[in-house]
């Protein structure tokens, strides 16, 4: 994440601990960077094309999470 004076820039890869306490302290304004927003993007495509569409159990993206880990969500 990368600061400027008045906002957070997402960026995937440089999170700190000072960028969490800006957002969520001192309510600085977050943006997602384009190339991180292009790798979201990407990865969107992939879960709908190869995981979605093809009823294939994904924990977490298909299931839920802990104790619903098991139970299937058809999309």
């Amino acid at each position: 994440m990368r600061s400027c004076s008045d906002e957070v820039v997402i960026d995937g890869e440089s999170l700190t601990i000072e960028d969490v306490v800006n957002v969520a302290r001192k309510l600085k304004k977050v943006r997602v960077a384009d190339e991180a927003l292009k790798k979201v993007e990407a990865c969107r495509k992939i879960l709908e094309e190869k995981i979605i569409k093809a009823s294939v159990r994904c924990y977490g993206v298909t299931t839920g999470f802990g104790p619903l880990g098991r139970v299937f969500h058809r999309a």
